[in-house]
């Protein structure tokens, strides 16, 4: 994906956008993520990467291993990579800086319902993921340029990676990776839009 993804060696990479009109001269945000997944087996290996790689824009990057190492990186135009507090990345960096980009995204609501589930111990697995599936965590304001596309569960350790929507998962493996296309109507938008692989 040029969103998200999981290599071979177990490395999931998946951004956020920063929530920060600054621009600059650097490499647009799916090549890294591309670079990442092609060239980097660990969270240090794509650690050590984003050191060296000037990006165009600011973008949370999630970073999560095979041995379970995770962090989420701020990275942005013309500033070395600044690791975030937390691993639980909406649309803004380590604090708001378009306000009213924040508000239109629910951003700040949106991080502290993720920091709220993984603080309740009572959330296991299934509940987690499904939390991505309604409101506040899924947006529906396609018309306004903010509508999930999908969720994606990328698991390193087996290899797997779910993308779901409300009423359809495909689940895809990278010893069992099956080619195709599907169809989701996002409301309000067209009929449907696709996602192929």
């Amino acid at each position: 994906g040029l969103l998200d993804g999981l290599n071979d060696a177990g490395l999931a990479v998946s951004l956020t956008f920063g929530g920060d009109r600054r621009a600059g001269r650097g490499f647009a945000i799916p090549i890294v993520v591309r670079y990442l997944l092609e060239t980097c087996a660990s969270v240090p290996d794509a650690e050590a990467a984003l050191a060296r790689l000037p990006v165009q824009a600011p973008y949370n990057l999630t970073l999560l291993d095979r041995a379970g190492r995770r962090q989420t990186l701020f990275v942005g135009p013309g500033e070395a990579p600044r690791p975030a507090r937390v691993v639980a990345a909406t649309n803004h960096q380590a604090s708001v800086s378009w306000t009213q980009y924040a508000r239109a995204t629910r951003t700040v609501e949106r991080q502290r319902c993720l920091l709220a589930l993984l603080d309740d111990p009572g959330v296991d697995e299934a509940s987690f993921v499904g939390a991505f599936l309604r409101a506040p965590l899924r947006s529906v304001d396609y018309a306004g340029a903010f509508g999930t596309l999908y969720t994606a569960v990328l698991r390193p350790a087996d290899g797997t990676v779910e993308y779901r929507w409300p009423s359809l998962t495909w689940r895809q493996a990278l010893d069992d990776f099956d080619e195709g296309i599907r169809t989701v109507a996002l409301a309000g938008v067209c009929e449907s839009a696709s996602t192929a692989m």
